[in-house]
């Protein structure tokens, strides 16, 4: 399992969630309007505790830092 963070702009969003890394895990943040103000210029960041090198686990000749895999991203407006 990973620990994720959301960040808007480099902030911290909410608190950490625990991801599973076996299976995709639907997760909903809420993002205060104040966070978004204007919702102009808005850098979102998937910051996770660690990634696995497949290589360097013995899994594979893949040298890429895997982490979490993201299926697919929704904003809505609640």
């Amino acid at each position: 399992a990973r620990e994720l963070q959301l960040l808007v702009n480099g902030e911290p969003v909410g608190d950490p969630v625990i991801v599973p890394t076996e299976t995709l895990t639907p997760l909903v943040f809420d993002l205060p309007a104040s966070v978004i103000g204007s919702g102009q210029h808005l850098e979102l960041t998937l910051a996770y505790d660690g990634w696995t090198v497949p290589a360097e686990a013995g899994q594979s000749g893949d040298q890429r830092r895997l982490a979490l895999a993201v299926d697919w991203v929704e904003f809505a407006q609640q």
